[in-house]
């Protein structure tokens, strides 16, 4: 099927055509961007085009249609982390200062700047700050295991964009930062405050050739199942045979 057939079609029966797999959701994404880049230099009607985004959600459906292949029962995941982000972060910067202070203290002219203002930040802090990031952490690690209560698995991204261009700290599209990689790589950040089991597994390549990254998440101790649905995905979606172009 060709790109125009698509335009020509309604909503419904494009949605009728995914479920029979006789479309993807990334073959539509793309079918509407071309259709967008084709008439908006007549239009003007797009003024912040977010492809990546839609790209992103269009693989993660994907994905998710992978999981129902094997046998799983696919549901959007009513999970509210909120609050993780920030404690992870200041949880990430107490840890780098004890290493870079407390145990490369000589050596500090040497290591990564960006390392060096990460552990920097967590000298503006009280040790009662990281306490009380304890206590706000209880109740989301009380939501956190009452979910993993009703379902096996949590499957997310890897990290909330494509890969960083070489040599930068952050994508060229986000703010500036002396050290802050976590804006871009949130879906990972609880869970390592949490300490539950999660494994990336590689879910294909962009438009433009870059590696994009299916991360799989279980329950504490749960790491034998991530384990087993990471070869599960693999096995169905092979990827050893593909290679970014020159």
């Amino acid at each position: 099927m060709t790109a125009p057939d698509l335009h020509w079609m309604d909503a419904s029966e494009i949605a009728a055509r995914v479920r029979d797999k006789t479309l993807s959701p990334v073959e539509v994404t793309e079918a509407c961007f071309a259709r967008i880049e084709k008439l908006d230099g007549d239009l003007n009607a797009f003024c912040l085009p977010m492809f990546d985004i839609a790209r992103a959600k269009a693989r993660k459906a994907e994905e998710a249609q992978r999981f129902a292949d094997l046998g799983a029962e696919v549901v959007p995941a009513d999970l509210d982390l909120s609050g993780s982000m920030e404690i992870a972060k200041r949880n990430w910067q107490a840890i780098m200062a004890a290493i870079v202070f407390h145990k490369l203290g000589d050596h500090v002219e040497s290591l990564d700047p960006a390392l060096v203002a990460c552990a920097r930040g967590a000298l503006d802090q009280t040790s009662g700050a990281f306490l009380f990031d304890k206590v706000q952490a209880f109740p989301i690690y009380q939501r956190l295991v009452a979910w993993f209560g009703r379902h096996d698995l949590l499957v997310t991204p890897a990290v909330a964009c494509l890969p960083v261009t070489n040599g930068r700290l952050l994508p060229e599209d986000y703010p500036d930062h002396a050290w802050d990689w976590m804006e871009w790589a949130p879906f990972s950040s609880p869970f390592n405050v949490f300490h539950n089991p999660a494994a990336s597994v590689p879910a294909g390549l962009s438009k433009g050739g870059l590696p994009i990254g299916l991360q799989i998440v279980g329950p504490r101790h749960g790491d034998a199942l991530v384990l087993q649905a990471s070869r599960a995905y693999e096995r169905l979606a092979p990827w050893a045979h593909l290679r970014p172009p020159d």
